[in-house]
């Protein structure tokens, strides 16, 4: 099976070697610290643009990746990306 590339790098095997990693979506925690408490604006061009977001995801993939740092559980609390995350999890 091919491992996944992001632009020519492959991922690093452990977090302490820096790069990225590819992580399973049930394992990415939304902020809380997050200034953007709704992630679609609360409005209906909000919502659809948040639903345009889930398409391109679907159609292109997540072209610039999330920013996240580990957290409890082996789970990892994303610190750049959070509407990124919310679009995918709709796709």
């Amino acid at each position: 099976m091919p491992t996944a590339t992001l632009n020519g790098h492959r991922p690093a095997s452990k977090p302490s070697e820096g790069g990225y990693q590819l992580i399973p979506i049930q394992n990415l925690v939304p902020n809380p610290a997050n200034p953007r408490r709704v992630l679609d604006g609360g409005t209906p061009e909000g919502q659809e643009a948040l639903r345009d977001l889930s398409r391109s995801i679907l159609s292109s993939g997540i072209l610039q990746p999330l920013v996240c740092m580990p957290a409890k559980g082996g789970k990892f609390l994303v610190i750049c990306g959070s509407r990124r995350l919310a679009a995918a999890r709709l796709s």
